[in-house]
């Protein structure tokens, strides 16, 4: 299979990995978990509480919309370093992927953006010649 198609297709699904909180956390002092739930969610349940539990929710909100644009940020890298691969530029390339790991390694254990680190590496290695 051609590799451009091999990174373009593990892009898309490196995107779609990782946009939000999709692991058990155990966040503020009441140790809520927000896996499965979007800033807006958050936001709604700001909105419809009051007092300490309103505060929780904004605190939970401000989190999820920082993590939700490191996801953006994290797959716009990614994208860009598929491009820079293309364009032969594989040390930019790895070099963005690297930062997309670190963006992600803020929240958990990196796992959508080093698949995609490895797939580019082997497909910048030249082909093995059969004698």
């Amino acid at each position: 299979m051609d590799s451009t198609l091999i990174l373009n297709q593990a892009l898309d699904a490196a995107r779609t990995a990782w946009v939000g909180c999709d692991w058990d956390t155990e966040f503020g002092d009441r140790n809520q978990n927000l896996r499965g739930l979007r800033s807006r969610q958050a936001k709604l349940a700001a909105q419809a509480t009051r007092g300490a539990e309103s505060i929780r929710w904004w605190e939970a909100c401000r989190f999820l919309e920082r993590m939700e644009q490191d996801a953006r940020a994290a797959a716009s890298l990614a994208a860009t370093a598929v491009a820079q691969w293309q364009r032969g530029d594989v040390a930019t390339a790895l070099n963005h992927l690297d930062q997309a790991i670190e963006l992600e390694s803020t929240y958990h254990s990196p796992q959508v953006y080093p698949l995609l680190r490895q797939l580019m590496v082997q497909a910048s290695q030249p082909a093995a010649s059969s004698s």
